[in-house]
């Protein structure tokens, strides 16, 4: 019998995670440690951009009809996940990144775009934008959820948590005291995100792409 499988990054990702991990066999325990909110925002005049930076696909559930007002401009997106949310919304995409948003800045820049637009989440990671002009909106906002006893009640013996992001792995490492990591063995979307949790921990690896599935095969053979 493999090690059950925590999932703890925010709904509805953490169902489509789940149901990937059940298709492989696994078994999935979703206990999200953030919710994501809808905010209410202004948006800047659709003409003064030449280009959209999107760094989720929450932002494509969150923003509303606003959103819409840009889908003349060619869209960048952080992973496929956002990708295929913009498509499905009829935006057009004109790059997919999967090294975050310097990655997908420098192919903006590269290709002679000089204002964007980028409406995300209230917490983002700083980049170098260089040469690009970038507009940013506060479209949503991921607050924690769960409590340290609530993830002690669902937390098996020995298993796998999946790590989605730094945020997640600083929440997990705050709600797990010291004594009981050694149950958990981590799997993060990134060296990164392995970091930031922390020590104490069973065992620790990193996903070598920072997808979802890639992800999953990690936690798999973790799981065995």
């Amino acid at each position: 019998m493999s090690l059950p499988l925590l999932v703890l990054r925010p709904e509805p990702g953490a169902s489509a995670t789940a149901r990937r991990a059940e298709e492989r066999g696994l078994h999935p325990i979703r206990y999200p440690l953030f919710e994501v909110h809808a905010t209410a925002w202004q948006a800047p005049d659709p003409d003064g951009f030449d280009a959209m930076l999107l760094t989720s696909a929450n932002t494509l559930r969150c923003a509303g009809p606003q959103l819409d007002l840009f889908r003349h401009l060619p869209v960048f997106a952080v992973g496929e996940a956002t990708a295929e949310a913009a498509r499905a919304r009829g935006f057009s995409i004109a790059a997919v990144g999967y090294s975050g948003a310097q990655a997908i800045a420098d192919i903006m820049a590269a290709r002679g775009h000089a204002r964007v637009f980028h409406p995300g989440g209230r917490d983002w990671r700083e980049f170098n934008a260089g040469p690009l002009s970038i507009i940013r909106r506060c479209v949503y906002e991921s607050v924690e959820a769960g409590t340290a006893e609530g993830l002690a009640a669902v937390m098996p013996e020995e298993g796998v948590a999946l790590i989605h992001s730094p945020r997640g792995a600083v929440r997990l490492a705050k709600l797990v005291p010291m004594r009981e990591r050694p149950r958990l063995h981590l799997a993060a979307v990134s060296p990164a995100v392995l970091e930031a949790a922390g020590a104490g921990w069973a065992s620790g690896d990193a996903s070598p792409v920072p997808k979802d599935e890639a992800l999953l095969v990690l936690a798999a053979a973790l799981c065995k």
